[in-house]
């Protein structure tokens, strides 16, 4: 466990507050990994387990993006109480849910919702250090709102050939013209992946097995695919 500084705070969606974070000491990450971010409240140290959205070629600092949702008193904390210049401890990287460069030449990015944090990791990282590798981002939100990163994503797949993104809504579409409904077959025939690819999936614990048995039924073996159950 280390101290770290908290840089920066900004309310990325309605529900979402990006956190830029500073260690104070030797830290290092895969992409795709997740930190303990610990906090003292009311005289308690308290944890919570948060993705690292940034890419492990980034130095000095690292991102989180945090949803406002549950009961974790440290949630909590970050979106009505933290403030910048705070100082928090901090421990990772953490989970064997990662990618290090020459993986795989395809990745499959499945991501639901804050499932997006550790994809955009691995995003990143691909783009910016993994030249010999392409990516197929599948990513759906609530509403356009919520669509996480969405602007540099577009912006990535404009530029680079590499790297692809299929977006869809789950909510409400009135300010959409893009597509709707759940990441499905359909989507993932529509997004031309790979069967032989390597899949990563984030999202919901139901999100997670509904697109395993879709992947299964896509002739996608359970070795070609990662992922963590942890909410």
């Amino acid at each position: 466990m280390i101290p770290a500084v908290i840089r920066n705070i900004t309310q990325t969606t309605p529900t979402i507050r990006t956190l830029r974070i500073e260690p104070r000491g030797e830290f290092t990450f895969k992409a795709g990994q997740w930190i303990d971010f610990y906090t003292d409240l009311a005289g308690q140290r308290r944890m919570a387990g948060y993705s690292i959205t940034s890419s492990p070629l980034t130095q000095g600092h690292f991102d989180l993006a945090v949803k406002k949702m549950g009961e974790n008193p440290v949630t909590r904390y970050i979106h009505t109480e933290a403030k910048e210049e705070d100082v928090v401890h901090i421990d990772g990287g953490n989970g064997q849910i990662f990618y290090e460069a020459r993986d795989a030449r395809n990745v499959v990015l499945l991501a639901d919702g804050i499932g997006i944090s550790p994809h955009m990791s691995i995003f990143r990282y691909i783009s910016e250090g993994d030249p010999a590798a392409s990516v197929t981002l599948v990513y759906s939100a609530a509403s356009p709102s919520e669509l996480l990163f969405r602007e540099e994503i577009e912006e990535t797949t404009r530029r680079d050939p590499r790297m692809r993104a299929f977006l869809t809504v789950t909510g409400e579409v009135s300010d959409w013209g893009g597509r709707v409904g759940k990441i499905n077959a359909d989507l993932i025939r529509e997004a031309g992946v790979n069967p032989e690819a390597l899949y990563y999936i984030c999202g919901p614990t139901e999100t997670i097995h509904d697109l395993v048995d879709i992947l299964h039924g896509l002739g996608v073996r359970r070795k070609q695919m990662r992922y963590e159950l942890w909410w």
